[in-house]
């Protein structure tokens, strides 16, 4: 009777995912007939998450274009669409990870969280297009590099902040 391992992996920072890791190990067991190998990636909701969604859902990747953390520049960033159940699978860390930040820039109280809400604002305008269809939004919040309390994407929405004297504060948290 064949032993039964279940590989469940969370992903290593800045290393591999838990899907790489997942796939390492089964390679180091796979030569063994005393091995039943069952792997299912796992993840905390930050690196990792979407590809531990994928290995459970059947998902489409979709790219939008949204700002970086540091500064206005932007980048493409992948989501997961899951178009039979209709939802949208997001990982923080690809928004607003270490992996998207340059060593010279990780300072957290220099960074913003705005590129969630240029994301969300971006799939809200591709299901009013008719594009995709869905019904739910599910983030994997962790792996971030930024520390401002979702103050960046809320001012995607419209939030602003303003100081005891009515001047408008700039919604970093390096300001308060």
């Amino acid at each position: 009777m064949k032993q039964k391992i279940l590989i469940a992996p969370n992903s290593f920072k800045e290393v591999a995912d838990s899907d790489r890791t997942a796939r390492l190990f089964s390679q180091y067991l796979a030569g063994s007939e005393s091995f039943e190998l069952e792997t299912l990636p796992i993840s905390d909701g930050g690196d990792g998450f979407l590809n531990a969604c994928g290995a459970v859902f059947d998902l489409e990747r979709l790219s939008y274009e949204i700002s970086t953390p540091y500064d206005d520049s932007r980048f493409d960033c992948e989501i997961g669409y899951d178009r039979k159940g209709k939802k949208i699978y997001v990982e923080s860390a690809r928004v607003l990870g270490l992996r998207v930040i340059p060593e010279d820039k990780r300072s957290p109280l220099d960074l913003s969280s705005k590129g969630l809400g240029d994301l969300l604002i971006a799939i809200k305008d591709d299901v009013e297009k008719g594009n995709i269809k869905v019904d739910e939004v599910i983030i994997g919040v962790g792996g971030t590099g930024t520390s401002d309390l979702g103050l960046g994407v809320c001012s995607r929405f419209g939030l602003e902040l303003y100081d005891m004297f009515g001047k408008k504060d700039e919604i970093i948290p390096e300001f308060f």
